[in-house]
């Protein structure tokens, strides 16, 4: 019988890393295995062994998508052309939809990001249609 096995429902989550991976999983779905080891704070061999309790508990999945390993809550549908965006696009995404309405200068200074690859991902995701430019001066960026 494997560890994941005997773990009773009240002490799988016992363990603060495996809490941080499945917080990691939930709120970011699609979130790459390597990002959410840096976000669970842990090794590769020992983020594997969380992940595999937590699949044993029907927790998260893990998918294949362009070569990449992700995962995902059991059944959830990747949201469109979000598991296939790059990391710096998915913070620059993640921060317009946490904030109203920033400008590019805005997000830049708060992810400590250049404005120039700011404005690279913004114009990337309004092609994907995931975000809406209001034309303002200076232009406010929004989340669709």
């Amino acid at each position: 019988m494997a560890l994941g096995d005997r773990l009773s429902t009240e002490n799988l989550m016992n363990s603060g890393q495996r809490t941080r991976l499945l917080e990691a999983v939930r709120t970011t779905p699609g979130i790459h295995l390597r990002e959410a080891q840096r976000r669970a704070e842990m090794g590769r061999g020992e983020l594997m062994h969380h992940v595999r309790i937590l699949q044993r508990a029907h927790l998260v999945d893990l998918r294949p998508i362009q070569g990449r390993v992700h995962l995902f809550s059991p059944n959830a549908e990747p949201s469109g052309d979000l598991p296939l965006l790059r990391h710096t696009a998915r913070r620059v995404l993640h921060h317009i939809s946490a904030h109203e309405s920033s400008s590019s200068s805005e997000i830049a200074e708060s992810l400590a990001l250049s404005e120039r690859l700011v404005r690279y991902h913004l114009s990337r995701l309004e092609e994907k249609g995931l975000i809406a430019i209001n034309q303002e001066h200076p232009p406010r960026y929004a989340h669709r």
